[in-house]
């Protein structure tokens, strides 16, 4: 959640963001939107809600792609990724795993890798 908030942070400073609206009317939806995001910016599953109602579809993926960016160096510069591979899932297997690390605030790969962690290490010391 940090990499989102502080990229939210930044856009909302942005004189321009909300502009797509009716000039009449982007002062009150600012209004309403900092109003909001206050509270929302406290908890993942909020600020996820916030940002489906005050973001335009660009927006929303222009931070989901920069949060994505972020978490990559982050985790290239602390040496945890190694390479990346691909996998194909079901339509609800991608639902569910998508769902579960959205509320917790990771990636998909960071969710997998916390909730397999344990029984992975288990199998390595099994014969």
């Amino acid at each position: 959640m940090p990499f989102a908030k502080s990229w939210i942070d930044h856009k909302i400073k942005d004189l321009d963001w909300l502009s797509y609206v009716d000039d009449q009317l982007v002062f009150a939806r600012r209004e309403c939107a900092l109003e909001e995001y206050e509270p929302a910016s406290e908890l993942s599953g909020e600020l996820n809600t916030w940002c489906e109602r005050w973001f335009s579809a660009a927006d929303w993926a222009a931070m989901k792609n920069s949060i994505k960016q972020a978490r990559l160096r982050s985790r290239r510069k602390s040496g945890k990724v190694s390479g990346v591979k691909r996998v194909d899932l079901t339509l609800m297997a991608h639902k569910m795993v998508s769902t579960l690390a959205i509320q917790s605030g990771m990636t998909i790969s960071e969710y997998l890798e916390m909730a397999l962690e344990t029984e992975y290490n288990k199998s390595k010391t099994t014969p």
